[in-house]
């Protein structure tokens, strides 16, 4: 049996997401209270590449209020971290032989990431970030695009995200996904994946 290849979302899959706490006390309050007054559109369009980071920043609160974007990327790189047990699982993967790809819905930002965790150097390649490729999950040009630069069907994939609506998006196109938990419960879903000998 051959194996697959793992698609791997990144946020909350392979590294901790700090947005929901770190990015509302930066601002001085609660999750709820900074969603009430931020742009419900701008992080999104910031995500598939279709504005620059300045645009970003003029767009982001409702009220188009200054504020310090450079010390909030500061901030957010500084609690970026691995989940526990998954770097260790990437380093096995890796040594098994299997291809790591991630698949992710970042901005260009995802660098600040990449400095904080090493994503790439542990493993899994930068090759589906939404800022890249313009399309978010669960668009299934998301998943179909990636089959389609690795000249694979979906079904020879394995689609790993904590969403679980992006993992329906997965099997939508046919493609085999689950949904993150822990380092753990992935590790027992990817042994059944590996050739028995």
């Amino acid at each position: 049996m051959a194996k697959p290849i793992l698609l791997l979302d990144v946020m909350d899959t392979l590294v901790r997401d700090p947005a929901f706490d770190v990015v509302p006390a930066f601002f001085g309050g609660d999750l709820q209270t900074h969603y009430a007054t931020k742009s419900k559109t701008a992080f999104h369009a910031f995500e598939r590449g279709e504005i620059d980071e300045p645009t970003f920043r003029a767009r982001y609160f409702n009220d188009g209020r200054e504020w310090d974007l450079e010390g909030l990327k500061s901030r957010l790189q500084a609690n970026f971290c691995w989940i526990p047990g998954v770097r260790a699982l990437v380093r096995e993967l890796v040594e098994e032989g299997f291809e790591l790809h991630a698949m992710s819905n970042y901005s260009q930002w995802y660098d600040l990431v990449e400095a904080a965790c090493g994503i790439s150097d542990a493993g899994v390649r930068r090759s589906f970030v939404s800022c890249d490729t313009g399309v978010r999950k669960p668009d299934p040009r998301a998943y179909l695009g990636a089959c389609e630069a690795l000249g694979v069907a979906p079904s020879a994939c394995l689609f790993v995200d904590d969403r679980i609506k992006n993992v329906a998006g997965a099997h939508r196109v046919g493609m085999p996904a689950v949904q993150f938990r822990d380092a753990a419960s992935l590790r027992r879903v990817l042994s059944r994946t590996r050739p028995r000998t």
